[in-house]
């Protein structure tokens, strides 16, 4: 999580939130404010993460963001996770983003809808001097001959300074991005 003023970051946390996101989200936005000396009524943007990701945590996170956003009175936008990971990268470009079991989701540019695939698969659709950035990059760029970016900054910036750009324009709530059914089934009656 990171908190922006003016462009500038002025905390960021890393936050290894497997499980227990509702029970921890909460206090650690309160001690990212205190640690920058701000307070939630000073907090003018919230940007989330959508996706695709944890179900629970995105699903927790994006009805935290909307329900800020209604007490505060504040727009919240969603920044989903490959846009976050495209943030600021040179083009041509591919992003990957794990998924369940052996496939992989992937984006090939900023205008096109991720895929899923197998890590062989994508392989094969990289051009020598593409540049891919995400899950796994160091090893496909080594397979397939492109050029491996590390996120160049800390996920949840590129999050926040994706939202900053979009706040300028028309915005709806966030909504989770989902890339997969829910392995969960709504009961039947």
């Amino acid at each position: 999580m990171a908190l922006l003023e003016n462009g500038a970051v002025l905390r960021r946390h890393e936050v290894d939130a497997q499980f227990n996101h509702s029970e921890r989200l909460f206090p650690l936005l309160a001690d990212l404010l205190d640690e920058a000396g701000k307070s939630w009524h000073e907090v003018t943007l919230i940007g989330v993460g959508t996706g695709p990701g944890h179900f629970n945590g995105v699903r927790i996170g994006v009805a935290a963001a909307r329900g800020l956003s209604l007490a505060l009175g504040i727009p919240a936008v969603g920044v989903n996770h490959f846009d976050a990971l495209a943030h600021n990268l040179p083009h041509p470009h591919v992003v990957v983003a794990p998924t369940r079991g052996s496939l992989i989701c992937a984006r090939q540019s900023d205008a096109d809808l991720p895929f899923r695939c197998s890590i062989h698969d994508l392989i094969g659709l990289m051009d020598s001097g593409m540049f891919v950035s995400g899950h796994m990059c160091k090893e496909i760029a080594a397979a397939s001959g492109a050029i491996a970016v590390v996120q160049r900054i800390p996920l949840a910036v590129a999050i926040a300074t994706i939202a900053g750009e979009r706040a300028l324009g028309a915005v709806s709530p966030p909504s989770p991005y989902y890339m997969e059914a829910p392995l969960a089934k709504p009961a039947r009656p």
